[in-house]
């Protein structure tokens, strides 16, 4: 499929005048749109153009007639085509050849006007170093106390005394001291005789 797009773009290429189709999918009527031109530098110009109102039935789909009456580009648009016609033919051209075809609609134009889009290289930015930036030890500590001072902020200091501090503490000291000294002071049995 690509290649015989690839051949149908290439035909087009070649050409100098094409016209411009647009065929119902609905009917299968054609309806020619106009004859338009441009030369080995695409500057465009309008040979004959459609004046009469397409009926508005539906997506037409959009052909293009190289000048020796083969088909160049088949269906390379579905759009509808409103009556009276405002649109530009826009023409985009890549490394001084036609690769693509579009109409787009322009309510500021009267008919079809053909424009050229030219793609160009962009700008080259040229390369710079890049210089590397060295944190010193008062720039780190800097940093740091921004950091920790962020978090200072929120700390809400209470006020508690010394047994609401460390209650958890003073109940295991105490547990562990009853543990110890019922230990070592539990009642030693007596042995018993067995006569």
């Amino acid at each position: 499929m690509r290649v015989f797009h690839l051949f149908t773009m290439l035909a087009l290429a070649m050409a100098s005048q094409f016209s411009l189709l647009a065929r119902s999918i609905d009917s299968d009527e054609q309806t020619f749109l106009g004859t338009f031109a441009y030369d080995e530098t695409f500057n465009t110009s309008i040979i004959e153009l459609n004046t009469n109102l397409i009926p508005n039935h539906g997506p037409h789909c959009l052909n293009a007639l190289a000048e020796n009456g083969e088909l160049a580009l088949r269906c390379f648009q579905v759009m509808e085509i409103l009556s009276p016609l405002h649109y530009n033919l826009i023409l985009h051209v890549y490394d001084n050849q036609l690769q693509r075809v579009t109409l787009a609609y322009n309510p500021d134009v009267d008919g079809i006007v053909p424009k050229v889009n030219l793609a160009a290289r962009g700008p080259n930015p040229q390369a710079i170093k890049l210089k590397r930036v060295t944190k010193t030890y008062k720039d780190k500590k800097a940093g740091d106390k921004a950091l920790t001072a962020q978090f200072e902020e929120d700390v809400v200091v209470e006020n508690k005394s010394w047994f609401q501090r460390n209650w958890k503490k003073l109940i295991m000291g105490a547990v562990i001291y009853s543990a110890i000294s019922s230990y070592g002071a539990q009642p030693k049995q007596a042995p018993t005789k067995n006569d």
